[in-house]
């Protein structure tokens, strides 16, 4: 009945920074993706993620002590563009940037499924230019806050609906 994706990404603006656990409650995309599925949108449009969840999650993120942010999300197919980070979260209208949630949205619906994306922020693109990226020492660490939250929203989702 749930999907929850965990991963990794960037930073696009100055809402979130390395080492943020956030939730995707909005989706942006370049894809086409559920285009192959007869669910096209537009690539204007903004996808909203199930309100439920994103407040389950932040309900279990208080519960956990783990600070969670909510996020807008550029999910995307393209690895290499002309724009840096913060020209596309500009041109993007986002906060982070990813390339699954979209797919992961899109498959969820296709089968009368739930979805919800939960990242940690790994690399950010300050004001000045420059980069600050997650070490793998600080990735070891801060990843699991995000991997917590997700199974504690599929322990009270479970729960909830008597799975």
């Amino acid at each position: 009945d749930l999907i929850i994706r965990c991963g990794s990404s960037g930073g696009m603006n100055d809402k979130v920074k390395t080492g943020d656990v956030v939730v995707v409650e909005n989706i942006r995309t370049n894809s086409n993706y559920g285009e192959w599925l007869n669910m096209p949108h537009n690539k204007e449009d903004t996808i909203k993620v199930d309100s439920e969840l994103v407040s389950l999650a932040h309900k279990c993120a208080r519960e956990l002590n783990i600070p969670l942010i909510s996020t807008t999300n550029w999910s995307t197919d393209n690895f290499y563009t002309p724009y840096n980070l913060r020209e596309q979260g500009e041109r993007s209208k986002c906060d982070t940037v990813e390339m699954e949630s979209y797919v992961l949205d899109t498959n969820a619906k296709y089968h009368n499924k739930k979805g919800l994306t939960i990242l940690t922020v790994t690399d950010c693109m300050n004001k000045d230019g420059s980069f600050s990226s997650l070490t793998w020492q600080e990735r070891e660490q801060t990843l699991s806050n995000m991997f917590l939250v997700g199974l504690e929203v599929l322990v009270q989702y479970s729960k909830m609906n008597k799975v």
